[in-house]
């Protein structure tokens, strides 16, 4: 049952969370469609994705280890009821309605989507990604990221159950290295074999991204401690951003070959500066968690569920209303994305994240 008594709210967090929803939203839009800049394009999809997985990642690691802290142990159990109920009715519901709309508007067999519509249901549609290309299911290319997260939750409890079993932060340190260099050399190996992207972009073969933000959540202080150091937050922030610059200038994964193989963990590694740069300095800490910031970041799991249909059924409309300018068509997309994922998050969401509070032992964001 709850525990009113212990919480674990970091505002700025849903700042960085609405940062890399909102990232992602401009990578599949138009609005950077010029050839110039392709490269920084694909970026902030990259960026956007793995910075949320690391958030993730830290998060739930982070709760995980003050439960254990606070109660004593941990229910794997109430971990995963509280996943389901934050991530499947809104998952479903939407998967459901898109197989309704291919049924009735799309030109897709019958049998195909209802094979993809399984593939969603058994979170295994990024497998099926990694052999047969992204799913054609109307609007819905981009949730193979929630099957890779949904497999992920199998590795988060292990990860701390190994860490509260040892003890230690350097025998933590020494598994997660271990791991990341594991999936480095598998990535070589598909490599060298010849597999085409998407196969390592969406299986869990790039699974040391979450390596990144459970060592964070369990063998660090940030987010615990209230110390605020405004220098090393300028030498994280100016590090990321020497990373993240490298990272544009050779290419994301598909394209650049040495991404495909190391690209994650350097990518996962300049998520954490970020966050490490955020918790150290107030002047971000108030900027990404400003009632703004932090209602996006509140929505932002229907910003990313939603932004596809918005962009594809607004940009429609707006053909026939015959407005071109891309700036335009951007800013009504993302406001019809906000509206729904605002308009999902209090009809459909909030009412399972108040029952998972029955299953919750620290508090995170009220819901």
């Amino acid at each position: 049952m709850a525990n009113g008594n212990k919480t674990f709210y970091l505002p700025w967090i849903d700042g960085l969370r609405a940062v890399a929803a909102l990232s992602v939203v401009v990578h599949h839009s138009d609005l950077l469609a010029e050839p110039s800049i392709a490269a920084f394009r694909n970026f902030l999809g990259w960026f956007g994705v793995d910075l949320f997985l690391v958030l993730s990642a830290f998060l739930l690691s982070r709760l995980l280890l003050i439960e254990r802290k606070t109660t004593g142990d941990v229910s794997i159990l109430n971990f995963y009821i509280r996943r389901a109920l934050r991530i499947w009715p809104l998952y479903l519901s939407f998967v459901t309605l898109a197989l309704l709309w291919g049924l009735i508007w799309g030109d897709q067999g019958t049998m195909q989507l209802f094979g993809w519509y399984v593939s969603h249901l058994t979170f295994t549609q990024n497998i099926e990604a990694a052999y047969h290309g992204y799913t054609p299911f109307p609007f819905s290319s981009h949730l193979w990221t929630i099957a890779l997260e949904e497999q992920a939750y199998l590795l988060i409890p292990i990860a701390t159950a190994t860490y509260f079993s040892r003890g230690h932060v350097r025998g933590l340190k020494m598994a997660l290295a271990a791991a990341a260099v594991g999936f480095m050399l598998m990535r070589l190996g598909v490599v060298l074999i010849g597999r085409s992207h998407p196969f390592v972009w969406v299986s869990p073969l790039r699974a040391d991204t979450f390596l990144f933000g459970i060592f964070m959540g369990l063998g660090t202080s940030v987010g615990a401690s209230m110390d605020l150091r405004t220098r090393k937050s300028l030498l994280s922030a100016t590090a990321a951003l020497l990373i993240l610059s490298a990272l544009v200038w050779m290419g994301p994964p598909g394209i650049s070959r040495v991404c495909e193989v190391i690209g994650y963990p350097v990518m996962a590694f300049a998520c954490c500066l970020i966050v490490y740069a955020v918790s150290m300095s107030s002047k971000l800490r108030a900027a990404f968690g400003c009632r703004p910031m932090r209602h996006l970041g509140k929505i932002s799991y229907g910003i990313y569920v939603f932004h596809i249909f918005a962009l594809t059924e607004t940009a429609k409309v707006l053909d026939q209303l015959e407005v071109h300018n891309r700036f335009s068509r951007f800013a009504v997309a993302v406001v019809v994305t906000v509206l729904l994922a605002d308009a999902s998050y209090r009809l459909l969401e909030r009412p399972f994240l108040l029952l998972k509070n029955r299953f919750t032992s620290v508090q995170s964001r009220p819901a």
